[in-house]
């Protein structure tokens, strides 16, 4: 099966939308280069631009496969994309569901954010193809902003300025019986670890205090997952 005249059309003009960009972010790391080596407080800006302009360029790179005439496309993607990303899952000793993703939410912006659902949607659905699946009735879903603590403290952000909605929806459809807000209530929170990252954990109501307890204790390389929650005892 080839390719018709209409799909070639639309996937050189894909290509060339990713070239452009990839100039433009090759051009913001060259800037950032430079206004690090000065010591320039633009550095940290220009930093968060060049990631968003090649999330951006990925996003787009992502419906490249979308093209192929290639029998099997979608499950390569969706392989590609977990295998790429790698968000980690699995329940704590307490039986709190947790879900780390490596790298920090992106900010509140316009833009697509489908590549989030995607990658959460993936990762959710390759760990519940083999592991048992917990729904949480009331609970309280916890965002835990990681930064790298070798960046300076103004790379942290507004936690109202942080993209969570997404991943809260995706969440949800596995991990929970509902999540509107009489039943399940929000928490974010920020600290410093040995990279960025982001930790998200759906925790019964009334078990929410014992984890802020521990909290300030959670070490660099997080909580120990595990495929199924503990067994009660009885």
């Amino acid at each position: 099966m080839k390719l018709t005249k209409e799909q070639t059309q639309e996937i050189l003009k894909t290509i060339d939308k990713v070239e452009r960009q990839t100039e433009d972010f090759t051009i913001t790391l060259k800037r950032a280069r430079r206004a690090i080596e000065m010591n320039d407080q633009s550095a940290t800006e220009l930093l968060f631009t060049a990631y968003e302009q090649k999330e951006r360029s990925t996003l787009l790179c992502r419906a490249l496969p979308i093209y192929s005439p290639e029998p099997l496309t979608r499950e390569k993607v969706t392989k590609a994309l977990t295998d790429a990303v790698c968000t980690k899952c699995g329940y704590t000793t307490e039986g709190w569901f947790c879900a780390v993703i490596p790298a920090l939410l992106p900010k509140k912006r316009k833009s697509s954010t489908d590549y989030i659902r995607e990658i959460m949607y993936a990762s959710l659905e390759r760990f519940f193809m083999n592991n048992p699946m917990r729904k949480f009735g009331k609970c309280t879903i916890i965002f835990r902003h990681v930064y790298d603590r070798n960046n300076p403290k103004r790379a942290w952000r507004d936690h109202d300025n942080i993209e969570i909605k997404t991943v809260i929806d995706t969440i949800a459809l596995f991990v929970m019986e509902d999540d509107s807000p009489h039943v399940c209530q929000h928490f974010y929170c920020s600290a410093e670890g040995d990279c960025d990252k982001t930790e998200v954990y759906v925790v019964p109501q009334e078990e929410f205090l014992m984890w802020c307890k521990m909290q300030p204790f959670i070490p660099d390389d997080g909580l120990k997952l595990y495929d199924s929650p503990p067994q009660k005892q009885v």
